[in-house]
């Protein structure tokens, strides 16, 4: 590992550098600011430099392999596989509100007026508490289009317990 300190912009001017030819091969890994007028320019030289780029190539050769495709082509298919990922999450999130939508209107429900509350009482699925901020969404929904209920969602088989009410009723 080689680290080259340039007093000046001019990298041919350094003082810990005599020729060129005595770091070549060399690959920059970053450069900066160390204060005004000075900076920094870490680098890999020589033998270092051939064995960093090796590497690097060959990891490329290895993912191009894996995603079956020119080592040339390996950003672009990256990205398309990526957009699809993208989409596939999409899919599973539109699916699971769905499945969660379906499973509310499932839910048997008892409702009735305690000392003047109205109040409803649904009966859900342990598999319906898996997704709790899905299941969290669909009963606010459902709190919403009857606020004057104190709405209770009880799962038996687990014991999970969900209850909204209107602070206003």
């Amino acid at each position: 590992f080689f680290i080259l300190l340039c007093v000046s912009f001019d990298f041919f001017g350094c003082s810990h550098v005599a020729n060129i030819c005595s770091i070549y091969p060399f690959k920059i890994l970053s450069d900066g600011s160390v204060s005004a007028g000075t900076r920094i320019i870490e680098a890999l030289a020589g033998k270092s430099a051939v064995n960093y780029l090796l590497e690097n190539y060959n990891s490329l050769k290895r993912i191009s392999a894996s995603i079956k495709c020119a080592p040339g082509d390996v950003e672009g298919r990256v990205t398309k596989l990526r957009d699809r990922v993208d989409n596939l999450e999409n899919e599973v999130k539109s699916i699971k509100k769905q499945q969660a939508q379906q499973a509310v209107n499932s839910w048997p429900s008892v409702d009735g007026v305690h000392r003047g509350v109205n109040f409803l009482i649904y009966s859900i699925n342990s598999t319906d508490t898996e997704d709790v901020g899905a299941l969290r969404t669909q009963c606010a929904d459902i709190k919403n289009k009857s606020p004057a209920f104190l709405h209770v969602f009880v799962c038996p088989t687990n014991g999970f317990t969900f209850i909204l009410a209107d602070p206003a009723h």
